[in-house]
């Protein structure tokens, strides 16, 4: 189709269109440009999808963020929203200092030490969070103020919350452990004991 007129109604269009996707994928991107992106979504903006694919229904894979490896190139980047794939990718989050707030999607077995190093993270949610080994690494983030887990987290230790200095709303959604947001009414646990402490302390507890 090169060099003829783009008619998205064409049968290309119900289709990933490799041809622009490699014309933009061909487009050079310097530093300075790179220096103003501050936010990365999980999928790119709406605009530049339908470019590639008109009749994009959102029911295929080929715009996720799966690959973290360069993202250390975004100075300025403060939120990110991304699955991750490798252990490694999160040395990469690490390195990103201006990072203020971060979404995760853990699609394979994490240790969360490298994130130790994101001494400026506010606001960390974790998806498929069944999925971490523990939370321990979280207790060095001294500005970490707002901790989502979602997934079915239950056997994840809950005591690292307590040494959290900054904490002031945690989550844990859509596990069977518990439910309502009142800590009082949580099966007794070690994990209701904690929940409690949090509660106590005034920090905003939710889970379901």
């Amino acid at each position: 189709m090169r060099g003829e007129p783009y008619d998205a109604s064409a049968a290309y269009g119900h289709r990933f269109n490799e041809d622009i996707a490699a014309y933009i994928d061909d487009r050079p991107v310097d530093e300075a440009m790179l220096a103003r992106v501050t936010r990365l979504p999980t999928e790119p903006a709406a605009d530049l999808v339908f470019v590639i694919w008109p009749h994009f229904d959102g029911e295929s894979d080929e715009f996720e963020l799966t690959d973290l490896s360069g993202l250390d190139r975004l100075p300025a980047l403060a939120e990110l929203f991304a699955e991750v794939h490798r252990e490694a990718d999160l040395a990469v989050v690490a390195r990103c200092a201006h990072l203020t707030s971060v979404s995760l999607d853990c699609r394979v077995p994490l240790d969360l030490s490298p994130l130790a190093a994101a001494r400026g993270l506010r606001t960390l949610e974790l998806l498929r969070a069944e999925n971490v080994a523990d939370l321990a690494a979280l207790r060095s983030l001294p500005e970490l103020a707002t901790l989502h887990l979602h997934g079915d987290p239950q056997a994840l230790d809950l005591r690292p919350l307590l040494d959290m200095p900054a904490l002031s709303s945690f989550a844990r959604l859509r596990t069977a452990f518990a439910e309502g947001t009142n800590p009082a009414a949580l099966a007794f646990g070690d994990d209701a004991l904690v929940l409690a402490a949090l509660f106590v302390r005034g920090i905003a507890v939710a889970t379901r």
